[in-house]
């Protein structure tokens, strides 16, 4: 049809209503009805008309109204029983039934049911050369089960007479693909090999293929083969659970006989079949072996169907040895693959070492695959080479040989910009060769550092070099001139920098492998300009470089601090101008989130990497101060306005909180920091030097003079609410605006000695009642009981400060200030984060279960929450529990009050899990997948523990609840082929879930096997992996296993 008649059409029906389709339809049929002979052309046409206009219809009401007007018409029922339509109009009705009914709607399928039935039983009255089949193929799509069954059984039927019904047999295949319950249907099966056997006269090869893989398919579980994930995670789960329910029906023995003569059509499609029909049939195994071994080209199809043959089969099968025997030519195809730029290459190599052990005379395969890698060396070759010189089955000189050529390669490539970040990843890998000359790395470290200095892909994988390599005195400290002297250093060195952290690394490494040659002041002075004196890992390392310097020269580094500022390029006169320079916010947040594993002997351990990397270092801090005090500020006289400046900064309040670190190192710096300082207020004058000097007095008088009869204590802990109430107090003193002045200045002028073992303005700030705002939402009252359960849980550090909190009852007086506050989520939250700290501590956790009935609280708190709980008091609530179930101690716990902890335990478990459930479409995806992780994790936990089984009803709560949450979750692949944090919880989620099954009774985890297994399947099958473990590959192999043994596996399922 012309397209300016088309958009006449469309603007005259895209926006009809009813009435006016009634009108359209009853004129199309007016003039239908006057057309004598079905024969006549213009009936065609007025149909494939009727057809465009149904097509740019859009309500669904209007589309209803042709429907009706087309199955309710005397004159439509004429055209639509035409037994022997020609084939313009077989063509308009095909066009008007597949525009007006859509075969995936089950309503829209129901309309066509009457017509479906009669053309399937003209068809089976009508002999064996119908002429009628052109009137039938218009209703194939909407057919139900029954009825397409039929039509297949009659078109098998008829193949031996005519080949005209093939095209009719395509619409069925197309149908078949689409309707899961009719393809597994034994029928279909039956008639296959029939179909094979005529197939060379027929043009349906592909279709027919379509429908043996969804036979082979019906009986397998989904997740054998790789799976690309994307979509919604709910339609996956779904899609995979259906495929675990169908494969338990018993294999089909047809369709197996059917596949095996046809690899010898050598077509990758049928190999593909077959490779997936291997799964359940040993027939299949041998045939497509003996296939493989007569192969020397290698394609997709091929490498998959040689990793199914070697995960089904036993290396001790005989064709496995055959095929060690016989498969040289292919293991070099493999090897040669792995040099190319194919995405498959790394799967291929991992081909190649799993048939290496099966080749016979495998040294003479790898001096060919070594030979002709000489010829061609790539950048992609060293991991494989790496690999390869592993195995002891080549000599060091060709590998070598090889190595040297490809390094060039590399160096090349490293000398423009880089197109493809894959060939980075081989860089690591020349560490595994111990003979490589240093002329070739220098090569290779001097072009990645001119020209990728900021590249952090680059510099990490350099990094992962020089941990492994050593270099000469010389080299080092060429690359370090080469580094610092770099035009882009500091850009590369800011602390926004993604390359800060290799570079860094990078700079340890090589000044730690000759502290003697590297330790130059030249080398230091750059670098104090690029410290930031954080907790981050790239400033932990800096500040070891300089502890080195200061070892190997023997000479402080202090004078050459003078110069250093906290932020990027600013440069200090002096160190009061760098202490004055100091952020006060994020110094004050150091000291109440003291690192407590910081000590002075070495910057950073394992906990370094999970402090906040943005804190202040509190022993650099330190140290600082002291360079100041100890040279009296240089002679310098400070102004009033320069200690109000001094005290700002919040540093005397981190020298308080250190006097209770956890290390008697720090806290002896701390102690001499804080003297020094009582010393240089003394002798200043400023206003507020009396309020100052009486708190430092107050404090100091709690350094106790050590008894004669017990040995001396050079470095009293205090602690924590004390030093931490000091710590207010002095910051209070400089911001007397603030609401806390008066309120610590109150408290420190009632009492000539401070109780070490009181928790301070306890009972006054928390029961608040001041007349002048009591009862008021956003009155003083509630602002002085959020600060003092902030104020609790800040300092609730050690077992120290759980017996300064007993000795008031603490715990019973938050509990009952919880309860109080019910409808108050500030306070609530308050309450709940000071009993996450208390939980982080085993003493505390196990008093607070044993003798305070923490479960039971929080079984009858958790009941009594609204249905629609704010998210933040849930999450809370499992962090809360899941700190039980790790810090208590178990066997104490257990001895006083037996298996009852572990029901109050799974009790509030199991409610947590019905909160999330109920408000899965309310709660943020993130706070969803995180606090069914937490959850999940504890049913793990208490699943490897003796004698505390987890019952199925936790278990079918946590997928009911992973269920709901996931219906809105996407897992599509993100940026940079990497799965994002939600999808890799979910992964996890589910990972442990099966674990936790797996350690229950097999009465019990009968159903829920195939439930979570399935799950395990097709996540071990998603490339790239969501879990990093390997739990779920390998729970994938060993289904591979039990399924190449079909008896066991339907027991198992």
């Amino acid at each position: 049809m012309d397209e300016a008649v088309r958009k006449d059409l469309a603007s005259l029906t895209i926006n009809s209503t009813a009435y006016e389709a009634q009108i359209y339809g009853n004129l199309l049929l007016k003039r239908l009805s006057a057309i004598v002979s079905l024969q006549d052309e213009s009936v065609a046409s007025l149909l494939r008309l009727w057809a465009i206009i149904v097509s740019l219809t859009d309500p669904a009401e209007v589309k209803s109204v042709y429907q009706r007007l087309i199955l309710g018409s005397p004159t439509m029922q004429k055209v639509l029983e035409t037994e022997a339509p020609h084939p313009a109009l077989a063509k308009g009705i095909m066009e008007l039934i597949s525009t007006l009914f859509d075969h995936r709607s089950g309503r829209e399928r129901a309309l066509a049911e009457e017509w479906c039935f009669y053309w399937t039983k003209r068809l089976s009255l009508s002999g064996e050369a119908s002429n009628i089949i052109d009137a039938v193929r218009p209703w194939i799509p909407l057919m139900a089960h029954e009825e397409l069954i039929a039509v297949f059984e009659y078109l098998i039927g008829t193949l031996k007479y005519t080949a005209s019904p093939s095209y009719l047999l395509e619409d069925v295949f197309s149908v078949l693909e689409t309707r899961p319950e009719i393809i597994d249907d034994p029928k279909v099966a039956l008639y296959l090999p029939k179909l094979i056997s005529l197939q060379p006269s027929l043009s349906i090869s592909s279709s027919l293929y379509r429908v043996l893989r969804e036979q082979v398919n019906a009986s397998l579980p989904s997740g054998l083969k790789p799976i690309n994930l994307h979509g919604n995670a709910s339609e996956f789960v779904q899609k995979i659970e259906m495929q675990w329910r169908r494969h338990t029906r018993k294999p089909s023995t047809e369709v197996l006989r059917v596949i095996m003569p046809l690899l010898e059509l050598d077509d990758s499609e049928i190999l593909d079949l077959a490779s997936q029909a291997m799964f359940q049939s040993s027939a299949v195994r041998d045939m497509v072996a003996h296939w493989l071994i007569a192969q020397t080209n290698l394609n997709h199809s091929t490498h998959f169907a040689l990793e199914v043959l070697m995960e089904t089969s036993s290396e001790n099968t005989l064709y496995m040895r055959e095929i060690g025997q016989r498969l040289g030519p292919l293991c070099t195809t493999l090897a040669m693959s792995t040099s190319t730029s194919n995405p498959q290459r790394v799967s291929y190599q991992s081909t190649f070492f799993k048939l290496l052990p099966l080749v016979e005379e495998g040294h003479i395969l790898v001096k060919r695959v070594v030979g002709l890698f000489s010829k061609r060396p790539t950048a992609n070759v060293i991991p494989f080479l790496a690999r390869l010189a592993q195995t002891g089955r080549v000599a060091q000189n060709d590998v070598e040989k090889i190595l040297l050529l490809s390094i060039k390669e590399l160096v090349s490539l490293l000398n423009e910009p880089l197109k493809s970040k894959e060939v980075i990843q081989a860089i690591p890998h020349l560490a595994t060769f111990g003979n490589v000359s240093a002329e070739s790395l220098d090569a290779l470290f001097n072009i990645s550092i001119r020209n990728h200095l900021t590249d952090s892909s680059v510099m990490t994988a350099l990094s992962l070099l020089f941990h492994k390599i050593s270099l000469k005195p010389a080299g080092c400290n060429r690359l370090i001139q080469a580094i610092l002297h770099h035009s882009q250093f500091s850009t590369a060195a800011s602390p926004n920098s993604t390359s800060r952290e290799p570079l860094v690394d990078i700079l340890y490494c090589l000044f730690k492998m000759h502290p003697q040659n590297t330790c130059q002041p030249s080398h230091i002075t750059p670098l104090i300009h690029v410290y930031r004196g954080s907790l981050s890992v790239p400033d932990l390392s800096l500040l070891e470089i300089f502890r080195l310097f200061e070892q190997q020269r023997k000479y402080s580094v202090a004078s050459l601090m003078a110069s250093w500022g906290p932020d990027p390029g600013v440069v200090s006169t002096d160190i009061l101008n760098a202490i004055i320079g100091l952020n006060s916010n994020l110094l004050f947040a150091t000291c109440v989130e003291f690192p407590q594993w910081r000590t002075t002997q070495k910057s950073y351990t394992a906990e370094a990497h999970r402090s906040k990397s943005s804190l202040y270092d509190p022993f650099f801090i330190l140290l600082l101060l002291h360079s100041y005090l100890s040279t009296q500020g240089g002679g310098r006289t400070l102004t009033p306005l320069d200690w109000v400046g001094f005290f700002r900064t919040n540093i005397a309040s981190l020298v308080i909180s250190s006097l209770s670190a956890r290390h008697g190192d720090i806290r002896g710096l701390g102690w001499t920091a804080f003297g020094g300082l009582c010393n240089a207020v003394a002798q200043a004058e400023f206003y507020e030097k009396a309020q100052t000097f009486y708190i430092f007095k107050m404090l100091s008088r709690l350094h106790k003079a050590t008894p004669a009869n017990e040995s001396p204590t050079e470095n009293p802990r205090l602690s924590t609410y004390t030093t931490l109430f000091f710590a207010h107090a002095i910051r209070a003193v400089y911001t007397p605006a603030s609401s806390l002045y008066p309120l610590v200045s109150r408290f420190l002028l009632q009492r000539p000695e401070f109780d070490l073992n009181d928790p301070p303005m306890l009972y006054s700030m928390l029961y608040s009642s001041l007349s002048s705002d009591f009862g008021k939402r956003g009155g003083n009252w509630k602002r002085e009981r959020v600060w003092m359960l902030r104020f609790l849980a800040d300092g609730m550090v050690s077992s120290q400060d759980w017996k300064v909190l007993q000795r008031r009852h603490t715990w019973d007086l938050l509990a009952t200030t919880y309860h109080t506050h019910s409808n108050d989520g500030a306070i609530k939250q308050g309450v709940l984060k000071v009993l996450l700290r208390m939980t982080q501590n085993q003493r505390v956790a196990t008093s607070l279960v044993c003798h305070s009935h923490l479960l039971s609280w929080a079984s009858f708190t958790i009941s009594g929450m609204s249905r629609i709980e704010d998210e933040n008091t849930v999450m809370s609530w499992c962090q809360a529990l899941e700190n039980i179930v790790v810090f208590v101690d178990h066997e104490r716990v257990t001895k006083r009050m037996g298996n009852l902890w572990h029901t109050q335990l799974l009790l509030c478990v199991n409610k947590l899990l019905n909160y999330i459930t109920g408000n899965a479409t309310t709660y943020s995806m993130d706070q969803s997948l995180e606090g069914l992780c937490t959850l999940t994790r504890i049913i793990q936990r208490f699943s490897s523990l003796p004698d505390t089984p987890v019952e199925r009803e936790t278990l079918f709560k946590a997928i009911g609840a992973l269920k709901s949450v996931e219906t809105g979750l996407d897992i599509s692949l993100g940026e940079a082929s990497q799965w994002s944090p939600l999808v890799s919880k979910w992964g996890e989620i589910q990972e442990r879930l099966w674990l936790a099954m797996m350690s229950m009774d097999n009465e019990q985890k009968y159903d829920l096997w195939g439930i979570l297994t399935a799950r395990m399947v097709g996540l071990g099958s998603v490339k790239p992996p969501v879990l990093s473990e390997g739990t779920s590959a390998w729970v994938r192999i060993e289904v591979l296993h039990l399924l190449s043994q079909s008896d066991s596996f339907k027991k198992m399922s």
